[in-house]
């Protein structure tokens, strides 16, 4: 009762009442705590300060993601294995994934930034402002309103399931048997490491007869080894192979 007074306070009264209205017309949020969604939507650019920004939100959002996304395949997949849920949840929680979804909810409109508008497209400053709101949404209404927003807001209305099982492809395995069947050495060298704000990134090297053919950076060393095997199947053509 308490929680709902302070969400209509806010949307009627409060003196952020215009943000309110913002972020309720493009996530469908109330919140109870204003500040917390101001801060998820303040880009390091606009203010480099820890406290100002919404770098630790991002942290705190990336993993409500990954165990509500987590949470959701496991159920709508129950007879798949694990090796196909890691893929489906790693296509899901990409960077470039979570940027589009971002972009196409209007998020855009309520990031406070200074970077300009090519870097804005180039960059993954809407999908982290994403992982931050997530992360202000856990804090203010808990972990059950997190998750309806990832299923609700983020998958339902922008994702296919069963055409994402289509075209979500295992790149690794397939650079892997292309190599086999031409008795060449497959190899995935880590070329850096790296703190980017508050994550590791990897960046990883797919290298077949000791020579790279593709490479690809991510905060797992997995998936970034899958971005290393999807640049190499680009640039050896084996799709066009097949």
């Amino acid at each position: 009762m308490l929680r709902l007074f302070r969400q209509q306070y806010n949307y009627f009264f409060s003196p952020d009442k215009d943000l309110v209205r913002r972020l309720h017309r493009v996530t469908g949020v109330i919140p109870q705590s204003v500040a917390l969604y101001a801060l998820a939507m303040q880009h390091s650019s606009a203010s480099s300060k820890l406290t100002e920004n919404n770098e630790r939100l991002e942290l705190l959002g990336d993993s409500v993601i990954d165990l509500a996304v987590a949470d959701h395949l496991f159920k709508h997949f129950p007879y798949k294995p694990e090796g196909f849920l890691t893929e489906m949840r790693a296509k899901l929680v990409s960077r470039g994934m979570l940027n589009d979804i971002a972009i196409r909810m209007g998020l855009k409109e309520l990031i406070v930034r200074k970077a300009s508008e090519a870097d804005f497209h180039k960059s993954s400053i809407a999908g982290n402002a994403l992982e931050a709101l997530v992360g202000a949404i856990y804090l203010d209404l808990g972990y059950r309103e997190a998750h309806r927003f990832v299923l609700d807001r983020m998958i339902q209305p922008y994702i296919d399931l069963d055409e994402l099982v289509r075209t979500t492809v295992n790149f690794k395995s397939k650079l892997l048997e292309w190599c086999q069947k031409r008795q060449k050495k497959l190899q995935f060298k880590l070329i850096s490491e790296h703190r980017d704000k508050n994550k590791w990134v990897y960046t990883i090297a797919a290298m077949v007869d000791d020579e790279k053919v593709g490479r690809g950076s991510e905060s797992s060393k997995k998936r970034a080894e899958q971005l290393a095997a999807e640049a190499a199947v680009l640039h050896l053509k084996i799709d066009q192979e097949e």
